[in-house]
């Protein structure tokens, strides 16, 4: 975003004055070109899959700023509750193939028995001389 979302929010308001924030697309690839360049390496070399929320947040070509009266940024870079709810459907899948994943191996990852019971378990018998 170009500046503080709440801040200029909360301005705009007492001045009772409209709020029309947003980031233009172009703005945004200009920013994260070296970020996306970056992705693209590592899908390229990694086979990593790359989740783009872009259509997720643009509207035609611009990002807006709040959704209905509700600020989306918390500053001019990070979501808030409202921004980060509307990536939801994004990962949804992602979290869905990695719990089938987790049942499928479930015998490999089970947990570590506790001090007490290693100590127990690992007793030597002693004998006295």
């Amino acid at each position: 975003m170009p500046a503080d979302v709440p801040l200029t929010l909360a301005r705009a308001a007492l001045l009772d004055r409209p709020l029309d924030m947003a980031l233009p697309l172009t703005t945004y690839h200009q920013r994260q070109a070296l970020v996306w360049g970056a992705q693209d390496e590592a899908q390229k070399k990694c086979g990593v899959h790359i989740l783009d929320p872009l259509s997720l947040l643009w509207a035609d070509q611009n990002c807006p700023a709040i959704d209905g009266d509700k600020p989306r940024y918390h500053d001019n870079n990070h979501m808030t509750e409202t921004g980060n709810r509307s990536l939801v459907g994004l990962f949804q899948p992602v979290f869905e193939s990695t719990q089938h994943l987790q049942r499928k191996n479930s015998h490999r990852f089970r947990r570590p028995p506790t001090t007490h019971q290693s100590q127990r378990r690992f007793r030597c018998n002693r004998s006295t001389q």
